[in-house]
């Protein structure tokens, strides 16, 4: 057949001509499948076996647990319980040596090469926000500003009257700069900073304020806020994480 021809044959089979109707296994466990996948974001060299001890002696499930490498940094997490399997799902984000570990429920219709992993539900504490707008719609509010809140918890650190901070948990996207606060406009008072700190987040580079990146693999610009002055500040460091009491100077 001359290339020609090939060609003109080729040219006539349509998306419809390669459709293929396939039957599911009807025969399959109808328990929730234990499995998870998750993505391990690091500009650092992680071996496998790296990966096996840490989540191994992180997570110390009470039944076997198989870790299996599917791709550069991707992984299969297959659970024998499902209390094992709720308990690292629902504690997440997870670290192993400083990368950003993303876990997501894989769906027994998706192949493991369409799995989304570009956003991460991380724990957000909200810092200075009087008792006035305490309220779970604006928590709501606050968390939209950064992605889709997932829950709200009113009670925070504390059970009594005064609170340290509040929390809501939202789903991060990997891909952008994590927001270090908000200002609330008050009438006859001066803007008020409202902190935003991230709780278990892995590595960050304060340069640009993505989470995975470092100084040899970034191209960012330096991330500034402006204050209510129209004054620019320096928008990341240590006090976007839970553990650090600071907040911008210039905020």
């Amino acid at each position: 057949m001359e290339v020609s021809d090939l060609v003109s044959c080729t040219e006539k089979i349509s998306c419809q001509d390669i459709k293929l109707e396939l039957t599911p296994n009807q025969n399959m466990n109808p328990t929730p499948e234990l499995t998870l996948l998750a993505k391990l974001y690091t500009t650092k060299t992680i071996s496998f076996i790296m990966v096996k001890e840490v989540t191994q002696k992180a997570w110390k499930p009470a039944f076997p647990m198989e870790v299996k490498k599917l791709s550069q940094n991707i992984y299969m997490l297959s659970f024998s319980h499902e209390v094992d399997f709720h308990k690292v799902y629902h504690k997440c984000p997870w670290s192993i040596r400083g990368g950003h570990l993303v876990l997501k429920k894989w769906s027994l219709d998706l192949s493991w090469q369409e799995v989304d992993f570009s956003l991460s539900t991380i724990w957000i504490q909200i810092h200075g926000l009087p008792d006035l707008w305490r309220t779970e719609d604006n928590l709501k509010r606050i968390g939209s500003k950064i992605s889709s809140v997932v829950n709200v918890d009113l009670i925070g650190d504390f059970g009594g009257t005064w609170k340290k901070f509040i929390q809501v948990r939202v789903e991060v996207d990997i891909s952008n700069r994590l927001l270090p606060g908000v200002l609330l406009p008050r009438q006859g008072r001066s803007d008020l900073w409202i902190s935003l700190k991230y709780e278990k987040i892995a590595d960050l580079y304060y340069q640009c304020d993505i989470i995975g990146h470092d100084k040899n693999h970034c191209l960012a610009e330096p991330f500034r806020l402006y204050n209510s002055s129209g004054k620019p500040f320096k928008a990341t460091s240590p006090w976007l994480r839970a553990d650090n009491d600071d907040i911008p100077p210039k905020a």
